[in-house]
């Protein structure tokens, strides 16, 4: 699972970084530290439902996060994100409080 946001106390508490405090929220509660630094990102390995999970926070700004992503890919050839992929982030075109489950999108706002 992959949280959006950007890194810095500045944007700790704002909107922008839901999917930082989704993923941090869910690693609390599977007791998975996010403590290794790698990949620019923090992130953490537990179990989920039975499933190994990677929980990631990448340290980049939210518009360059895929250079995170990218990274850990090399790293793991046989994960496939169009199947094993889930990014938490926010969405402009919802309104604040209400969440989206979707299996593809777009650009977001």
């Amino acid at each position: 699972m992959l949280g959006l946001g950007n890194p810095g106390e500045a944007y700790a508490r704002t909107r922008h970084n839901i999917g930082f405090r989704v993923v941090a929220s869910l690693a609390s509660r599977m007791d998975v530290e996010l403590s290794r630094r790698h990949w620019k990102s923090l992130h953490g390995l537990g179990s989920c439902a039975g499933r190994n999970t990677a929980l990631m926070l990448p340290e980049t700004f939210m518009n360059r996060s895929g250079e995170a992503l990218d990274l850990m890919l090399r790293d793991w050839p046989d994960f496939d994100p169009t199947r094993d992929l889930i990014a938490v982030y926010d969405d402009l075109d919802l309104p604040c409080g209400q969440i989206r489950l979707r299996a593809s999108g777009g650009a977001g706002g």
